[in-house]
Parts: C-alpha cells; structure tokens; sequence
C-alpha cells in the first residue's frame, strides 16, 4: 500500500468523525441547548468541510500524477 493510500483513508476516516462529532453537538443542541455545542457543532463541521475539500484536491492532482507516472513504461538504459 502506498503513502498516498493511507494518507487517502486517514483523511476520509478523519471526515467522518469530524461528521459525526458535528452531528452529536446538533443533538445536543436540541436536547441540551447552550453555546458551546454550537460553537464545537461549527468547528467540526467547518473541519469536515476542509478535509473534504483537501481530500477532492489531493485526488484531482497527485492521484492524476501518481497515475500517469505508473502508466508511462519506464526504460531501461544499461550502461
């Protein structure tokens, strides 16, 4: 598995908790009320949201060069 791999899953698994940190303060906030799971509620969204947009970029140009490194035959010169 290469660094990119892993470096892909971190940042989707990242996403996701950031998602599911954000959903659990929206319930608080219905249930419970106040400022601070608003605030943290906002902070993790706002992370989800920049991690996806990170995760879209990393795909759109170092997966495309990663893929077109790998498909170019690389040649051999013996010296």
């Amino acid at each position: 598995m290469s660094l990119l791999t892993v470096h892909k899953v971190m940042i989707a698994t990242a996403i996701l908790f950031c998602a599911g940190f954000a959903v659990r303060e929206a319930v608080l906030i219905v249930t419970v009320g106040g400022f601070v799971p608003v605030l943290l509620g906002a902070i993790s969204a706002g992370g989800a949201l920049a991690l996806a947009l990170y995760l879209r970029w990393l795909l759109r140009t170092k997966g495309r060069a990663l893929e077109a490194a790998h498909a170019t035959p690389r040649v051999r010169r013996d010296n």
